[in-house]
């Protein structure tokens, strides 16, 4: 079969994409030729970050040695890059490239997309569809049915109208008011996201959970489903554990320093556990704004404890690993994930963790699971002295 893929995510290429979406989207992309024929449409929003000849060069050998991974990448897509990008004006560039990509497209059985969602607001130079992604648009236009997988679309419930809002006044009592109204946004946007998927157009819709598609109101949806892939944890994280007194007395955070990741309310929690135990905590990420950094530092001083937070800045590969492992304790109050590549590897480094009762997707996974563990003892106990817990107690 050949396979159409188009990440309008641009995970990919060779432009800053951080966070557990962008490698999980990375680490898809990349296996799937061992069971398809890959072709690779850059995406439409690339045509807005190439500026200049060195991030268009950069594009181009990107692209090429994709080649090497058995990821083709069309002729002609290419070749606008490096002869014509640059002569034409934007809406040219725009016009000419997904025409360029229709025709391309008809080359290949479905299309896929491994993160469908990305709504380019700023981005208004673009046709309507393709400001809402590129594999949408490249369906409708071509006419090649797709397949899409969701991933942040739905990290929060959608099942009335503005309940994000509700979701962030409950959990960030000290959230401004714009950030009120990108909950409102984001809800109806995502309404209109869920809606497409429903249409002929879309083949079929994978999930990482059914809490996922539930949070969508797509849980009935015959052509959507949840896959279920071996859990792999990288081997190399043993190397990192540490025992009970080799640890330091501290708790740590690392994630994209974003509001969307509990930052706001990570002094207040810290607050409240130094008045149970001395420690410290360790911050470890990249802010994405100046404003959220002083909010950030400003909250500390208000909760009186600045002087307890070491901000370590962004760490990755074996520096992250080692600072996350001489923990006792991971704290990760997030409210926007659906597949936390960090709780997979606290098994391998040693860390418990504790946050929130994630939003939908792990909030149901956890309640699958713990039926499962029910049900195990459950059977365990058959044969053996002694009663099997009740159906209502806690493990």
């Amino acid at each position: 079969m050949r396979l159409g893929v188009i990440n309008s995510d641009d995970s990919l290429l060779p432009f800053p994409n951080y966070g557990g979406g962008a490698i999980a989207t990375r680490n898809i992309i990349s296996r799937l030729p061992k069971f398809f024929e890959v072709t690779y449409f850059p995406p439409v929003r690339l045509l807005d970050e190439v500026y200049d000849p060195s991030t268009r060069d950069a594009l181009v050998s990107t692209l090429r040695g994709l080649e090497r991974g058995n990821i083709h990448v069309p002729q002609s897509l290419i070749e606008f890059f490096e002869s014509r990008f640059f002569k034409l004006r934007l809406k040219e560039r725009i016009s000419e490239y997904s025409s360029l990509m229709e025709k391309e497209a008809g080359s290949v059985d479905y299309l896929f997309d491994p993160e469908y969602f990305h709504f380019n607001d700023r981005r208004r130079y673009l046709p309507l569809d393709y400001r809402l992604s590129d594999v949408f648009a490249l369906s409708r236009r071509s006419g090649k049915r797709a397949f899409v997988e969701i991933m942040g679309l739905s990290d929060l419930q959608h099942n009335w109208l503005f309940e994000p809002i509700v979701h962030y006044v409950k959990y960030s009592p000290f959230l401004r008011p714009g950030g009120l109204f990108h909950a409102a946004r984001f809800d109806i946007i995502t309404r209109v996201y869920a809606h497409n998927l429903k249409k002929e157009m879309f083949a079929g819709v994978f999930a990482l959970s059914w809490g996922s598609l539930y949070n969508l109101g797509l849980d009935h949806c015959a052509k959507c489903g949840v896959p279920n892939p071996a859990l792999a944890i990288d081997a190399n994280l043993l190397n990192y554990r540490k025992r009970a007194e080799e640890k330091e007395d501290s708790v740590v955070f690392f994630a994209r320093l974003v509001m969307q990741k509990g930052l706001f309310e990570l002094p207040f929690i810290f607050k409240s556990v130094l008045k149970r135990t001395e420690t410290k905590l360790v911050v470890i990420g990249r802010f994405f704004s100046d404003r959220d950094e002083r909010r950030f530092f400003d909250l500390l001083e208000r909760c009186g404890v600045r002087d307890r937070v070491i901000w370590k800045g962004y760490l990755t590969g074996a520096p992250l690993f080692e600072e996350v492992s001489r923990s006792r304790v991971l704290v990760y109050p997030s409210h926007s994930d659906s597949f936390l590549l960090r709780d997979y590897g606290k098994p391998g480094r040693g860390n418990p963790g504790c946050g929130l009762q994630y939003t939908g997707p792990l909030q149901r996974l956890c309640e699958a699971t713990r039926r499962e563990v029910r049900e195990r003892v459950r059977q365990r106990s058959n044969g053996r002295a002694g009663r099997a817990p009740a159906e209502g107690s806690r493990l």
